[in-house]
């Protein structure tokens, strides 16, 4: 299944209309053009792409492959946010989290680049330990679960309790039933 034909799926899906979807979608692929992964490379690909067709929405998916060292990815993280935020440019970014950790506020890059962002939404599974999981997830200690947790959003009041989630069959994030 290439990227394509995923995207396809998902659009069937939803019950959307894959040729319109398609006419307006734009893919720079860093894992087909290894050169993509050059800085300078992608970020002139990036504002090719953004003048030539007018776009106004994107999805970085993800930004550690932007950046081999971790501690320079709010360097990257902030050209490109300066650079849409000149262009109009609305842009949702993709980042990894820790893997020794998990529902604590540590992402790939550092804090930092939360700290950059407008909001910061974590998806994360790990493993049950503390009472209040236990609590807001209705889950037994020592349990494996899957949550959505909003850690911040500028502008707008939010609740950073944890919601716990299930990826479905098809692939999508859906809040799970409880226990």
């Amino acid at each position: 299944f290439d990227l394509q034909s995923r995207m396809a799926k998902k659009a069937e899906i939803l019950g959307l209309d894959w040729g319109r979807v398609a006419e307006n979608l734009y893919v720079l692929d860093a894992a087909t053009y290894p050169e993509l992964r050059e800085w300078e490379r992608f970020v002139e690909a990036y504002r090719y792409a953004i003048e030539q067709y007018k776009i106004d929405l994107v999805i970085v998916d993800s930004l550690t492959l932007l950046e081999a060292y971790r501690g320079a990815l709010k360097y990257r993280l902030a050209e490109l946010m300066r650079y849409n935020q000149n262009a109009g440019v609305t842009a949702i970014f993709i980042n990894q989290r820790s893997a020794e950790k998990w529902d604590t506020y540590d992402i790939a890059g550092g804090i930092g680049l939360a700290h950059l962002a407008d909001g910061t939404i974590i998806v994360d599974y790990g493993r049950v330990y503390y009472e209040d999981q236990m609590r807001e997830l209705n889950a037994k200690r020592g349990e494996f679960v899957r949550i959505v947790r909003v850690l911040d959003c500028r502008l707008t009041g939010f609740r950073r309790e944890r919601i716990r989630v299930k990826i479905t069959d098809d692939g999508f994030l859906r809040k799970a039933d409880a226990g």
